[in-house]
């Protein structure tokens, strides 16, 4: 059968954040899960980073994990794009992209990967909870759920987001998993898997352009964590970090919101509406609707 599940590749691109890069490792192997392995990408420029990574995937011995660093220091979406490409030199038939700041809730693993092998096909997408610690006291924001799966249409997802309206179930990599065919529609239709400066939504609107249904599994399994340390979240709360400043000094600025309506507005939305109005273009797709 095409895309029949066989494997799941766990693939952790991180910078300069070892400790956290750790702790979601430690995340998937943790797990009692069906043929689930793990790829860190280090795009590390910091000595002590990448030696503290490294170290312990080295120490750690579990043949499930694999250690690579980065030939180059490269800017966020090319690197997302070589870690995809060292991902799918693999034997996997699925993919999911788990972030150095997210973990996998116990035991949450396993019945997601049922829920694959019953639609190998389909991009399978989910919810996270957060954990709100840049503030105190630190809270946790839970999501409401059903434990469901809701097949959801393509063109009804952008016609939200057309209406500024963003549904956790879009897919953002991060929060879904793929089979390799889709990679591959991607790629030949697009050129890269990710691109421009949000690899997430970028990967999102292109998977939308080509696919007409996602599966969605309406729970939270993942815990989303480290928000100070988040580009989107930064933006979007105005505190200015390492990680920001570092974000920012990687692109170019006319890569920053080049084709939304108004470019000069950096909103975190206005980041997301770059992505949907370049793949609109790229794309040609008439399930897109025009910006509102």
């Amino acid at each position: 059968m095409v895309d029949e599940y066989q494997s799941l590749l766990v693939v952790i691109p991180t910078r300069n954040r070892a400790q956290l890069a750790i702790g979601a490792i430690q995340s998937v192997l943790s797990q009692e899960a069906d043929k689930v392995r793990v790829l860190v990408s280090d795009n590390s420029t910091i000595p002590e980073e990448v030696a503290s990574l490294s170290l312990y995937c080295e120490q750690l011995k579990d043949e499930r994990l694999r250690y690579l660093a980065t030939p180059a220091d490269l800017p966020m979406s090319p690197h997302w794009d070589w870690a995809m490409m060292q991902a799918r030199q693999s034997d996997a038939t699925h993919f999911t992209v788990l972030t150095d700041r997210m973990v996998f809730r116990p035991g949450e693993l396993r019945p997601m990967i049922e829920h694959v092998k019953r639609h190998p096909a389909n991009v399978l997408s989910y919810k996270h909870d957060k954990v709100i610690d840049y503030q105190r006291p630190v809270k946790l924001a839970l999501q409401c759920w059903t434990g469901e799966l809701f097949e959801l249409r393509a063109e009804r997802l952008l016609a939200l987001t057309a209406q500024c309206l963003m549904h956790e179930s879009l897919p953002r990599m991060l929060n879904c998993v793929v089979p390799r065919s889709v990679f591959e529609r991607i790629e030949t239709q697009f050129g890269t898997i990710f691109g421009s400066v949000a690899p997430d939504f970028n990967f999102c609107y292109k998977a939308l352009a080509l696919e007409d249904v996602i599966i969605f599994f309406d729970k939270a399994i993942l815990i989303h964590r480290a928000l100070d340390r988040s580009n989107g979240e930064t933006l979007a709360s105005g505190f200015r970090v390492r990680d920001h400043a570092d974000f920012l000094a990687s692109i170019r600025f006319e890569q920053v919101n080049f084709v939304t309506p108004v470019p000069q507005i950096r909103t975190r939305f206005n980041f997301i509406a770059n992505e949907y109005c370049l793949i609109r273009k790229e794309s040609g797709s008439p399930k897109f609707p025009e910006l509102s």
